[in-house]
């Protein structure tokens, strides 16, 4: 999945994040992902963008694992401008 953190609830664990499609499982949607790993958790900060790994047991899911994607380019490479 990749996305944006919107928001953290320390107290119940979880990431509202803004995440495009999962392909075969979810459609692009913002909502509240638990992350079970306390340090997991710790990584995130709000605005980030991620790429992580959502595990599904059932009708449980969460994120098993985050990483920082790099930011969007605000530049226009020379030879797109022409």
């Amino acid at each position: 999945m990749q996305g944006e953190v919107i928001s953290l609830d320390p107290a119940a664990q979880t990431a509202h994040i803004r995440a495009g499609a999962i392909e075969g499982w979810m459609e692009a949607m913002a909502m509240d992902y638990p992350v079970k790993d306390k340090q997991e958790f710790q990584k995130l900060k709000v605005g980030d963008r991620i790429q992580a790994k959502v595990d599904v047991q059932g009708t449980d899911f969460w994120i098993a694992s985050a990483t920082e994607m790099p930011p969007a380019s605000s530049t226009v490479p020379d030879a797109a401008k022409k």
